[in-house]
């Protein structure tokens, strides 16, 4: 790695650990908050809130130490991977925090493909980071939330995003909002639940898979989505 790339490098780790301190301080506080109230009130039904909140933050920290190890790598170690088995993953993930949040979680997987060309830890982090940050944002009508978790179809490759039903997602609301991150608590209001590290951590991922987030609209919704290349293998083994 030279030493201009190793510089970029570290600026860009700082700039999410400090987007990352930011993020997790809301769940760790709902942690807190939810065990002392089971302890004052001897009520156990809590405890199922508190491990999925702790697994989430858990997930955004081992997001962003497995995206600072794979960027630090000469040759990244892509294989082939079923994607609707990914996504299927990720909507279990986030089923729990969708029902918290009074969201109407989807899957949806449109055509039949083989594999594609990824890391598959990275793209499962990447799309379940992705889901969160859209989840926990604030609803902004009167219909109700929906996110959903799509694999497609282009001229490109295969396409995995993650879009829901709220408007003013753009690409330069997303350029903006990566020019704020780490510098203030909100880059996109009301879009992304946070400010936004779930989505730059997922970001990172997939661009150290050469496949960098864009913003898309699809099927009436707006998100954020990556094309992954197909691979030769049709099957897995």
């Amino acid at each position: 790695m030279s030493e201009g790339r190793a510089l970029d490098s570290s600026a860009q780790d700082i700039r999410l650990l400090r987007a990352l301190t930011e993020q997790l301080k809301l769940p760790l506080i709902q942690i807190a908050r939810m065990a002392e109230f089971a302890k004052e009130s001897n009520d156990g039904s809590g405890l199922a809130s508190i491990g999925n909140i702790a697994d989430m933050a858990l997930g955004l920290l081992d997001a962003f130490l497995l995206s600072a190890d794979l960027r630090s790598q000469q040759t990244f170690p892509l294989e082939p991977v079923s994607l609707s088995s990914v996504l299927n993953d990720t909507a279990h993930k986030l089923s729990f925090i969708a029902t918290q949040n009074d969201c109407d979680l989807r899957l949806s997987i449109e055509g039949k493909y083989g594999p594609v060309m990824a890391h598959r830890e990275s793209l499962e982090y990447a799309m379940t980071l992705l889901g969160y940050g859209l989840i926990s944002a604030r609803s902004n009508g009167s219909s109700q939330h929906k996110v959903v978790l799509t694999a497609y179809k282009n001229t490109n490759g295969i396409v995995a995003g993650v879009f829901d039903n709220q408007p003013g997602l753009s690409a330069d609301t997303f350029r903006r909002g990566h020019a704020l991150f780490g510098a203030t608590r909100q880059t996109m209001p009301s879009l992304i639940g946070g400010n936004g590290a779930s989505i730059f951590v997922a970001d990172t991922l997939m661009r150290a898979m050469e496949a960098p987030l864009r913003t898309v609209r699809h099927n009436t919704l707006s998100g954020f989505a990556a094309t992954l290349n197909p691979s030769a293998q049709l099957v897995l083994l």
